[in-house]
């Protein structure tokens, strides 16, 4: 008897193990087709339980902050900001990626994302796929500032900070055209496609800025 109670409650427990370690694994999918590459770099950092423990608990913080979509008028506004930006880059690719930083982070702000150390964990919340970019980008910056960065990564930090402006921007095409009866640059989703030119035309010494 003693041992017919203590097998039924070793299977009880392996039955019970068997379904948190399955509703463990269903909630780690959940985040990491949620989360993209910001899960697998989580993942990296600490392991699979720690990815989930952080990536929850950005999710509980976002979910506290109003973000709020920009106005149409906003939204031209950074989006003709960000064609006089790509257009300096040519002449001096240092200041145009410090002035694209600035951009990204006064969209950021216009947005309701709280500054801070925490903001980039918030908006990898609503743009997991951009964030990764944005970081990188964010790092040539300060190597810039410390000894300067060659040419191709300050292009390539163009075409991050270009890539979570779009998100910032909505993906909204398109944005009211410029005053002197031109169009603005068209800021067609979260890859960035509309605010094209940094990265096609910085590399290219006998061509203009932007395309």
């Amino acid at each position: 008897m003693v041992t017919g109670a203590v097998l039924a409650a070793l299977a009880a427990a392996a039955v019970v193990a068997v379904a948190l370690w399955a509703a463990g694994a269903r909630r780690g999918r959940a985040l990491a087709e949620r989360f993209g590459p910001e899960y697998d770099r989580a993942v990296r950092a600490g392991g699979e339980r720690a990815a989930r423990r952080e990536l929850a608990r950005r999710r509980r913080r976002r979910a506290g902050i109003e973000v709020r979509p920009l106005t149409a008028e906003r939204r031209a506004a950074h989006a003709e900001a960000w064609a006089g930006i790509q257009r300096g880059f040519v002449d001096d690719p240092s200041e145009a990626v410090r002035a694209a930083h600035r951009l990204v982070e006064k969209a950021a702000t216009e947005r309701g994302y709280p500054d801070g150390e925490r903001r980039e964990d918030d908006l990898s919340v609503d743009h997991p796929h951009e964030i990764g970019g944005y970081r990188r980008a964010c790092g040539t910056v300060r190597r810039d500032r410390e000894g300067g960065a060659g040419t191709e990564e300050l292009r390539e930090a163009m075409v991050g900070f270009r890539g979570l402006l779009a998100g910032l921007l909505g993906g909204i095409d398109p944005v009211p055209g410029r005053p002197e009866g031109g169009d603005a640059p068209r800021p067609r989703g979260a890859d960035g496609a509309g605010l094209r030119g940094a990265a096609d035309g910085a590399g290219g010494a006998g061509e203009e800025g932007t395309r």
